[in-house]
């Protein structure tokens, strides 16, 4: 294919985004959206604010983080690992050291020994 029909095919699908483009901005949903855009933009001008400060006042960061933090709250899922007790050989799936077993061996052989236990 040459560089001319290159060059048609560029401008036919021009031709065709540009009425794409004409066809939605007479649709009520972008004009309702561009008047209320252009009002926010005239509001924060008149207040003497940025974009950003103006986001800021509507949305703190502190209670963005705060959602944020309760949205992984939310589906933090409890990973439960495999305890294998190699003086004798029992297995267990635990999710902290508060299991019942693990607190025995614990005990009886000590903290920093059965954390190495852990698997995975």
């Amino acid at each position: 294919m040459g560089i001319i029909d290159t060059h048609k095919e560029k401008r036919q699908a021009l031709a065709e985004l540009q009425r794409e483009l004409e066809k939605l901005e007479q649709t009520n949903e972008f004009r309702s959206e561009l008047a209320f855009r252009e009002s926010l933009d005239k509001l924060i001008a008149e207040c003497g604010l940025t974009k950003e400060e103006a986001l800021a006042v509507v949305a703190p960061k502190e209670s963005v983080a705060s959602n944020q933090a309760v949205r992984a709250k939310v589906t933090r899922r409890t990973i439960k690992r495999l305890v294998r007790n190699p003086h004798t050989g029992e297995e267990v799936m635990a999710a902290t050291r508060a299991n019942p077993t693990v607190k025995g061996w614990i005990k009886k052989y000590g903290k920093e020994k059965v954390d190495s236990w852990f698997i995975g």
